[in-house]
């Protein structure tokens, strides 16, 4: 009976190790996506994000999350889709994809609109798209000259930068545009912007946005059918 019970303790142990070994996804290491592009990661204070913006164009489920060019189709979108800025697929290549809220929510179809539970993760496993509040806490950690701290050196892909512009932190923030509600197109190299996950009704939602004439990082809210950039965060 000693030797059973024994036994018994000895699984219970291994199952133990072996879930926290496998649930443990270190910093240093890469990502891949459902389409099979890659990101860096970059520990900012307590948090580990990505330096690139987000490219996928699937669910984590491998469910097809629909490209969206026609202006009028987008503006009356409640479900989620991308672009490339201005439909031009260059661009996707360093700058990302713009995503609605929709797409960032997991929000494919009526069903998924009404009832949180269906609804998908656009992140692999183990990382989510960040809250307001995880915006927040990123940009209190890098303290003054927050968006110096987090945009891209030099002119390759912002329109301009000031000597306090560093990058220290690597967030490695690019002006990758906006897409508003009515399907226009404005600001590449001028501005980026970048979807959190918080909600404040039906229709708006929290952002951060960066731009080439100041270092200050703006928290705003705009429409869900709106196209920004994404980062996300491990859990």
């Amino acid at each position: 009976m000693r030797n059973v019970f024994l036994g018994i303790v000895i699984l219970l142990l291994i199952g133990c190790s072996k879930e926290e070994n496998t649930s443990e996804v270190p910093d240093n290491v890469p990502v891949i996506d459902v389409d099979g592009n890659v990101y860096n990661p970059v520990v900012i204070g307590k948090q580990t994000w990505f330096k690139e913006n987000l490219k996928v164009s699937k669910y984590s489920d491998g469910t097809i999350i629909p490209e969206v060019n026609d202006p009028a189709v987008w503006s009356t979108l409640n479900t989620g889709a991308w672009c490339y800025y201005s439909k031009n697929t260059s661009f996707g290549i360093e700058f990302g994809k713009l995503y609605n809220w929709y797409a960032i929510a997991g929000i494919y179809d009526v069903a998924s609109f009404n009832d949180t539970a269906l609804r998908k993760k656009i992140v692999p496993k183990g990382y989510h798209i960040p809250t307001d509040g995880e915006w927040t806490i990123l940009t209190n950690s890098l303290g003054s000259n927050t968006g110096g701290k987090m945009k891209e050196i030099g002119a390759t892909h912002w329109a301009d930068t000031s000597p306090e512009t560093t990058n220290s932190s690597l967030f490695t923030a690019l002006p990758a545009g906006i897409r508003i509600g009515y399907g226009t197109f404005y600001f590449i190299g001028e501005y980026g912007y970048w979807w959190s996950a918080t909600s404040i009704d039906s229709d708006i939602a929290w952002y951060r946005s960066l731009g080439y004439n100041s270092n200050n990082v703006c928290r705003s809210y705009d429409d869900k059918n709106y196209g920004f950039s994404v980062r996300f965060i491990k859990d």
